[in-house]
């Protein structure tokens, strides 16, 4: 299944071209990493001071202006020979797809020496190995995620009024529409 909202598993593109470079592949791994790193280099853009002295992170801090890019272009330096052949990557977030299953272990250890090089480091409980189905991507079909319909299907009026109840909220109705028209595709005349 694809997980329509978060789009994960996608860089910059679409979500019709992330499925697209799926194509027929039957087995799919997720992971995530565990933290963001950087070059050490880098590090010395991080300074803040603080009346005890100067501090430098560790790790990429979410939250600094571009730190979201600076880490996708990181990911997509490290893998960049893998993406959109053998794996999409999100952030921190890894889609790998294989036709078989031998291709599937090849691909793994490929993407394994790749994080060993790297120092980069996973989380076991946010890896699924070799599935057939996982959160994002079904090899029968691209559906949505049920339990994103259930949200819209729950859906009351009072969840587009202010707290007041009374007074409609901008911002809730234009965040609607917006789930609303990225799951487009899967809705039956949709724009009327």
């Amino acid at each position: 299944m694809v997980d329509c909202e978060n789009d994960k598993g996608c860089t910059s593109t679409s979500t019709p071209d992330c499925l697209a470079t799926l194509g027929r592949n039957t087995l799919f791994s997720t992971m995530d990493l565990t933290s963001g790193i950087y070059d050490k280099e880098d590090k010395r853009y991080t300074v803040f001071t603080t009346p005890v002295g100067l501090h430098e992170y560790n790790r990429m801090p979410q939250g600094l202006c571009n730190s979201s890019a600076s880490f996708m272009k990181m990911m997509v330096s490290i893998f960049g020979d893998l993406n959109f052949s053998s794996l999409l990557c999100y952030l921190d977030d890894l889609l790998l797809f294989a036709p078989s299953e031998q291709e599937a272990v090849e691909r793994l250890e490929v993407l394994f020496s790749h994080l060993r090089q790297y120092n980069l480091k996973l989380s076991p409980k946010k890896c699924h190995l070799m599935r057939t189905s996982v959160k994002f991507i079904d090899r029968e079909d691209v559906s949505v995620y049920p339990a994103k319909v259930e949200v819209i299907l729950k859906l009351s009026k009072f969840y587009l009024m202010e707290d007041d109840r009374c007074t409609p909220s901008v911002q809730r109705i234009k965040s609607v529409l917006r789930m609303i028209l990225y799951y487009q595709h899967f809705i039956p005349g949709c724009s009327s």
